[in-house]
């Protein structure tokens, strides 16, 4: 859909005399978006003022506000971010709806292609007509303090993914301790679904330690340690702008627990059972209903069988020295590994992409591969995505073929694409069972198989364009 769509629409409709109709809280009709949330429009004396959110994890990107100025009879509102300009149409509807066109232009010479995007929402009532929302807000605010002053603490889990679509169904369980201790320290250990791990943080250097293969690697300076672990989430849980309301008391366990839904029914809702004594979270489930056939729902229930604020720890806990137990770094291995080094047999697999094709690699032989290891929510990923997309819409047709490898949820990856206009096939790998082949240990992680099917580039944290060029060159494609 395109700007056009807005003009058309807008032509039928009676345009108001002032635009003071539109002043509110507006919250998008479709609660899965992967664009923009919510806005809040406002007047400042002459000035009509519209303020925006796009959806992001673990909340909503903030755009911040910007002057409305007309065009063609149409409210139009501008956001220039430096790197991307968003131009914005706003339409009020015969239905008392919200017509939001929006329009994206990239100016960071990354190639990428601007695209228009048309969503519709509907008028916010106050909180304080409700007196349910306004205490859930509220107890909401007061959870999120309680896990920002964290000093000390031990939280033990399990978290169970379920996956059902219409012909199939998946579940995963794992397994989760976690240990705070003063001043920003953090031990993480995980088990229960791909390879065990322990993330520990003194405060100032964070590593991930994997004791099976009695490796390691470590997280770039500047980490906040807890935002690496689910609690990192209830942090934010005082910013969420979906509605939140207290729906019932219920006893879990020892605790009297009060339950606060956050989402809108049909769409995704979040549930929390919080301790009514000292409002930390006992359990929490995530529902995403299914919009499609071939996007299965998923359902993530967060089970807390210890939450204890008042134990300390011995030191050592948050002190990881490789040399104790000759542990490698990943990442060196890596480069020197067997599979990754240039002229060795890259293993076959197996993959579906979004469609829900299977792609099997030893059936490409013949055409170079280009594999980007990759996530939504990866910001050197994200860099690199423009560079791989212009690869893939040049050489498609000239003995290339490109492909993303992603372990998230399918919906999340297919409406990532298809926000930023990205048409290279991504192919779901949910149990990292490639990237384990592959041996990667890191993402962005890039990987040009030759027409033999031998590796001709291995690149941790992924090649630059230039050195993507020189590969191809080498394998008579560029």
């Amino acid at each position: 859909m395109t700007l056009l769509l807005a003009l058309i629409l807008a032509s039928s409709v009676v345009q108001p005399t002032s635009s003071d109709p539109l002043v509110g809280s507006w919250i998008n009709q479709d609660p899965a978006t992967a664009g923009i949330t919510q806005v809040v429009i406002r007047r400042d004396r002459e000035d009509l003022l519209v303020h925006a959110w796009g959806k992001c994890v673990p909340t909503d990107c903030d755009w911040g506000e910007t002057k409305i100025t007309p065009w063609n009879s149409l409210p139009i509102a501008t956001w220039d971010h430096g790197f991307e300009v968003t131009r914005m149409e706003l339409v009020l509807l015969p239905d008392q709806r919200l017509l939001v066109a929006y329009k994206n232009e990239f100016h960071d010479h990354s190639g990428r292609r601007g695209y228009d995007e048309v969503e519709f929402f509907y008028r916010e009532k106050p909180e304080n007509a409700d007196a349910s929302a306004t205490a859930g807000k509220a107890l909401l605010s007061k959870v999120a303090e309680n896990y920002r002053n964290l000093k000390t603490a031990r939280f033990e889990f399990e978290e169970i993914t379920e996956r059902t679509g219409e012909h199939s169904a998946s579940r995963r369980t794992v397994h989760c301790k976690t240990l705070i201790s003063p001043p920003g320290k953090l031990r993480v250990e995980t088990t229960g679904a791909g390879e065990p791990s322990i993330l520990i943080s003194d405060g100032q250097t964070t590593w991930q330690y994997f004791p099976e293969a009695n490796e390691f690697t470590k997280v770039p300076t500047g980490m906040q340690p807890l935002g690496s672990s689910l609690l990192g989430a209830y942090v934010w849980l005082g910013r969420i702008r979906e509605p939140a309301k207290i729906v019932r008391q219920e006893r879990l366990g020892a605790a009297d627990c009060t339950v606060v839904r956050i989402g809108r029914e049909g769409g995704y809702t979040r549930t929390l059972w919080i301790d009514s004594k000292t409002d930390m979270i006992w359990k929490e489930e995530l529902n995403e209903a299914s919009t499609t056939e071939t996007v299965p729902s998923r359902k993530i229930e967060i089970r807390f069988t210890v939450v204890n604020t008042q134990e300390t720890f011995a030191p050592e806990l948050f002190v990881f020295d490789p040399s104790k137990t000759q542990a490698k770094d990943r990442r060196e291995q890596q480069q020197k590994a067997a599979v990754t080094t240039a002229g060795s047999e890259a293993p076959d697999f197996t993959l579906r992409d979004l469609e829900g094709k299977e792609v099997r690699l030893s059936e490409l032989r013949g055409k170079a591969v280009l594999l980007d290891f990759w996530a939504t929510w990866c910001a050197p990923c994200r860099a690199v995505m423009p560079v791989v997309e212009l690869l893939h819409r040049e050489f498609k047709d000239k003995g290339l073929a490109v492909f993303g490898v992603d372990d998230e949820d399918p919906q999340v990856v297919g409406k990532f694409l298809q926000k930023f206009g990205y048409t290279l096939p991504t192919l779901l790998d949910p149990d990292k069972q490639v990237a384990s082949k592959f041996e990667v240990g890191g993402i962005p992680t890039t990987i040009l198989i030759d027409k033999q099917g031998k590796i001709a580039l291995f690149k941790i944290e992924s090649g630059t364009y230039e050195e993507l060029r020189d590969a191809l060159r080498a394998q008579g494609i560029w």
